[in-house]
């Protein structure tokens, strides 16, 4: 019971960091809840919530220049090759699923690196490393701000 209690709070807190910068709070949890149930094996789920946030603004339709689809801009080319079709990497889970297997991947191979990755494949650009500074930077002032809340309801 206190472990889910921890996963509520962990997720409220995120809502109310992503609120900060314009997220609505029943998005954040409401796609929060769906990556903490998916991507619990993955170390540091809240980077993963601000990830989706910052690549998509929770938008299950969003679509980039670049043609990455869904919440977590999954790029078709890559799932179409496991029978993927275009449209499914729109729905919210599925699109989930894939991402959270896809950054266990990258956090594999890369380790600390694996955002630079998960945005630009094999080779890190300029843009890439300042997309993983950026998530990166939103990730720290969380801890800085939640810190102390998540370090007391861990030892209570």
């Amino acid at each position: 019971m206190a472990e889910v209690m921890l996963i509520i709070f962990r997720i409220l807190c995120t809502g109310l960091f992503l609120s900060e910068y314009g997220a609505p709070f029943k998005d954040t949890v409401q796609y929060g809840s769906m990556i903490f149930s998916e991507c619990s094996y993955l170390p540091d789920v809240e980077q993963i919530i601000i990830l989706a946030y910052y690549e998509s603004r929770f938008d299950e339709r969003a679509v980039s220049k670049a043609d990455a689809l869904g919440l977590m801009q999954l790029h078709y080319s890559v799932y179409k090759k496991q029978k993927y079709s275009r449209e499914e990497l729109f729905e919210p889970v599925l699109n989930i699923i894939l991402a959270c297997q896809q950054i266990k991947y990258w956090q594999d191979r890369f380790g600390p690196n694996w955002l630079c990755h998960y945005n630009a494949g094999n080779k890190c650009t300029q843009d890439s490393l300042r997309f993983e500074r950026a998530i990166r930077g939103m990730y720290k002032k969380y801890l800085k701000k939640y810190r102390h809340m998540l370090a007391f309801l861990k030892i209570s």
